[in-house]
């Protein structure tokens, strides 16, 4: 684990540094924060003039310590100079604390990013970011605030911003999983407790939703459902800046239903809509051609929506009835749920948009197998795909 930390040309005072319940006598919070994290590697930045006055100090004091020279920066040249030097200080998969205590004017601000950047690019591990309140000072000492809390926030942000515009969950679990982990690493006298469990739902919500397995997904929808309050609740008590982002994660909670009906082809036909949203085009066009099948399958005031029987009587009949917009239903087999749904005005919708799903769809099926000529563009499909969601709505029984 190493200790990236700074330090000026000021005069420190000698000080007693506190985090939780470990204390150290120093003027220097690198020396506090070594002896409370045991880091393995210290690594200072340092100007020419903070180092004259404070690099031997802290050599005697800070065993593996390195110093690397910057200067104050002045220019985006010199910017960009410390942020290559910070950078190349640290080596892939590297453990980090990192302490802004002393950081000249706008570094604190530019660590951040410089943080995240390492996470992405050297996959980095931040422990934590810490600060050195002296002009915090009581009679207890000067306390070191983690400000880890920021990192957590950042990572919440990546996480949501992949599932509005991505449909995907795993950044959302990852964040929730570090800042669960967090608290129970320190010694907070509050910790969450359904956090975690609930990140696992949302996780597997999403994998059966980009796998397409619609029936379950609905079902762990209406679980989440149950439990949105109680995870609401814990995650605004933990990370307050989260409540203004919690809608995306509610609106997973919209397509459970506890039958079927009307209200589920209803809200499968949401989820049709957020795959669209969410660029998963392919994953809604078959959930489309499924649909049209459950819609059937209500016209014949049958329950048994998810039975293979069922389903392939109803695949038939709606087969037969596209036959007949083309003119041509010779050797076409006529179920008995022909007849009880011919003089439906809702069955020869449904058929029309069969066809145009059956030519759409099956580009995405066969994964464009076709002559070139033949091929649709992708974003002909992507246009014609909210075309069809618009007469999927105008057929719902």
């Amino acid at each position: 684990m190493k200790l990236l930390s700074f330090i000026g040309s000021s005069e420190y005072k000698e000080t007693i540094y506190f985090y939780e319940d470990k204390t150290v006598r120093t003027e220097y919070i690198q020396e506090a924060l070594t002896k409370i994290f045991q880091p393995s590697e210290v690594i200072i930045f340092a100007t020419k003039e903070a180092y004259k006055k404070h690099g031997e100090k802290l050599r005697e004091r800070i065993e593996n310590v390195q110093f690397v020279e910057i200067e104050t920066p002045k220019t985006q040249e010199d910017i960009w100079s410390l942020f290559e030097k910070i950078v190349d200080s640290v080596d892939y998969n590297d453990e980090i604390i990192l302490d802004i205590t002393h950081a000249f004017r706008h570094i604190p601000f530019m660590s951040f990013p410089i943080i995240l950047y390492l996470q992405e690019v050297k996959n980095v591990k931040i422990v934590g970011i810490y600060y050195g309140a002296f002009e915090a000072k009581t009679e207890k000492g000067a306390p070191i605030f983690d400000l880890s809390g920021i990192l957590d926030l950042a990572d919440w942000l990546y996480g949501v911003r992949d599932l509005k515009k991505y449909g995907r969950g795993e950044g959302i679990y990852n964040s929730i999983k570090n800042m669960n982990a967090r608290f129970y690493k320190t010694n907070a006298p509050k910790k969450p407790k359904t956090l975690s469990g609930y990140a696992d739902l949302i996780l597997i919500l999403l994998k059966n939703l980009q796998l397409n397995q619609i029936p379950e997904f609905m079902e762990l929808s209406a679980k989440a459902k149950k439990g949105y309050e109680e995870f609401k609740a814990e995650a605004i008590e933990f990370l307050p800046p989260i409540r203004y982002t919690l809608n995306e994660i509610e609106r997973l909670t919209e397509f459970g239903c506890k039958e079927f009906g009307k209200e589920s082809l209803e809200k499968q036909l949401g989820i049709i809509e957020y795959l669209l949203e969410k660029g998963m085009t392919a994953n809604a066009l078959e959930l489309m051609r499924e649909w049209i099948i459950n819609a059937v399958i209500f016209l014949a005031g049958e329950k048994k929506w998810l039975s293979k029987d069922v389903r392939i009587k109803a695949e038939k009949t709606i087969g037969w009835f596209s036959a007949k917009i083309r003119g041509n239903t010779n050797g076409i087999e006529k179920t008995e749920w022909v007849e009880k749904l011919e003089k439906n005005e809702k069955i020869a919708k449904l058929a029309k948009v069969w066809l145009k799903v059956y030519e759409i769809r099956n580009a995405i099926a066969h994964a464009g197998m076709k002559e070139k000529k033949d091929r649709p563009k992708v974003n002909v499909i992507e246009k014609r795909s909210h075309e069809i969601l618009k007469l999927l709505k105008e057929a719902l029984p």
